[in-house]
């Protein structure tokens, strides 16, 4: 808890350089289907480069820490309900005209009604382990890239939530050294 809350109280300004966000997800995704080989880890509109101006440690740190929260609300949701339900957690990449929508979407616990926009405020948490900084944390970083963030419901009729944030594009052209970060593509 106190590395968590040292991360959070000297979150770092973000370095901002090009890079294509369908190689952040792919990546991320990559490393938890390792992690939670039980559940599906899927990733959706990664076909293509997506170019951003962001920093890329940062975005990929929030990323992973929304796969990892979702992936573990469903390992809650089995453990609660007694029976091994098909676990299923999806990174979504949509390349928007002015800006990179990113989804994480789960089919877990879901998110409570009831105070449901606290839960991006630091210590705050509906479970009995953790800090309540994760996604204070991922806030965070998505307002220091001037977006927006939205804790909602799993679309359909089952339980599940879905992080959504919205990072704005810059207009910045790809720098000299971004080739290998997929550059080029907007």
């Amino acid at each position: 808890m106190v590395d968590e809350f040292s991360s959070f109280a000297r979150m770092p300004t973000p370095r901002m350089a090009f890079a294509d966000m369908s190689e952040i997800a792919r990546q991320v995704v990559f490393g938890q289907r390792l992690a939670f080989a039980d559940m599906r880890v899927e990733v959706e509109g990664v076909d293509r480069p997506i170019g951003l101006v962001c920093d890329e440690r940062l975005i990929s740190q929030s990323l992973l820490n929304l796969v990892k929260n979702a992936a573990e609300s469903v390992q809650a949701r089995r453990a609660r309900d007694g029976e091994p339900k098909d676990g299923v957690v999806t990174l979504r990449l949509r390349d928007l005209d002015f800006g990179v929508q990113f989804e994480v979407i789960d089919n877990g616990m879901g998110f409570p009604d009831k105070d449901r926009h606290r839960l991006i405020e630091p210590y705050v948490t509906t479970r009995s382990k953790g800090a309540g900084l994760g996604l204070a944390i991922v806030a965070r970083i998505v307002e220091d890239h001037g977006g927006l963030i939205e804790l909602d419901d799993a679309p359909g009729p089952n339980p599940g939530a879905v992080v959504r944030f919205v990072l704005p594009k810059r207009g910045e052209e790809p720098s000299e050294n971004a080739p290998e970060h997929g550059a080029g593509a907007s």
